[in-house]
C-alpha cells in the first residue's frame, strides 16, 4: 500500500489542544469507533440516571437558582440548592462516575505535549490520581486541567472520529 495515503490516514487521528491558557499544548489522538460508541452510551447512561426526564425544566430552575447564589456568595441559598437537586433525584455519586469516566477518556487520549508552541514535543502522561503525578517524569494530574480544558479534550476525542472518517473517505474520492 502506499505509504503516503498510510500517512494521510493516520495523521486524521490526532488532534492538538492548547490548555492552560495556551501555555501548554496537547496532542492526543481520537477515540476508536469502539471506544467512542462506549464513551457517548456509558456517558448517556449516567447522565440519565443523574436527571429524570421530568426532571429537566427542574433543573433548568436549579441553573438559575444556582447563578444567583454564585453572584450573592448566599451560603444559606446553596444549601437549600443542594436540597432542591436532592428532592429532584439528583445523585452526586452518578456525576463522580460521570468525571471518572471522563478522566479515564484524557488519560487514555493524550500523549505529548509542548510548552514552545508546537515547535517540540515530549510525552506526557496524564495521570487518574494526584499522588501520581510527578513533573520529572512528565506525569500530570487530570485534576488540575480546567473544566473548559476538560471539555475541548473530550470533544476532540469524540467528534474526531468522525470527522476523520470523513476526510479519509474523501482521500478515496467518496462521500
Amino acid at each position: 500500500m502506499n505509504k503516503e495515503i498510510l500517512k494521510r490516514i493516520a495523521s486524521q487521528s490526532r488532534f492538538v489542544v492548547q490548555c492552560f491558557g495556551g501555555e501548554v499544548w496537547l496532542e492526543g489522538r481520537i477515540l476508536s469507533p469502539t471506544e467512542a460508541e462506549s464513551a457517548g452510551l456509558l456517558q448517556y447512561l449516567i447522565a440519565s440516571q443523574i436527571t429524570s426526564q421530568k426532571s429537566m425544566e427542574h433543573l433548568s430552575k436549579l441553573k438559575n437558582q444556582a447563578e444567583k447564589v454564585s453572584e450573592e456568595e448566599d451560603i444559606s441559598g446553596l444549601a437549600s440548592l443542594i436540597e432542591d437537586a436532592r428532592k429532584m433525584g439528583f445523585r452526586p455519586e452518578a456525576l463522580g462516575k460521570f468525571h471518572h469516566h471522563q478522566d479515564k477518556i484524557i488519560s487514555q487520549c493524550i500523549r505529548r505535549c509542548s510548552t514552545d508552541s508546537g515547535n517540540t514535543w515530549e510525552n506526557i502522561q496524564i495521570v487518574v490520581s494526584e499522588d501520581q503525578q510527578n513533573a520529572s517524569q512528565n506525569r500530570l494530574w487530570v485534576g488540575l486541567l480546567s473544566n473548559a480544558d476538560r471539555d475541548m479534550i473530550i470533544n476532540h476525542a469524540m467528534k474526531g472520529h468522525r470527522e476523520a472518517e470523513e476526510r479519509i473517505a474523501g482521500f478515496f474520492g467518496r462521500k
